[in-house]
């Protein structure tokens, strides 16, 4: 159970000011972490799903094949694509 400031100030001997400025960064933390915590959860189903998700087989990737020649004729490149 939090304290209000007040109560806070007088037992920890702070200014009221100052509490007031810790609780507001524990909040503001708080916040964050649950923000956070969140986009975290997101990212792991998110993840677990493309894991198991199956587009099936890939293409076969175009090739391109370059087999250089020689001969009595002269120098030459042949490609297949």
């Amino acid at each position: 159970n939090a304290l209000d400031a007040e109560e806070q100030a007088r037992a920890d001997r702070r200014p009221k000011r100052e509490v007031e400025a810790l609780q507001s960064d524990a909040v503001n933390d708080a916040i964050i972490a649950h923000v956070g915590f969140g986009v975290a959860a997101a990212g792991l189903v998110t993840g677990v799903i493309l894991l198991f998700v199956d587009d099936g087989p890939e293409p076969d990737a175009a090739q391109v094949r370059l087999t250089p020649t020689l001969g009595p004729g002269g120098v030459g490149v042949v490609g297949r694509f």
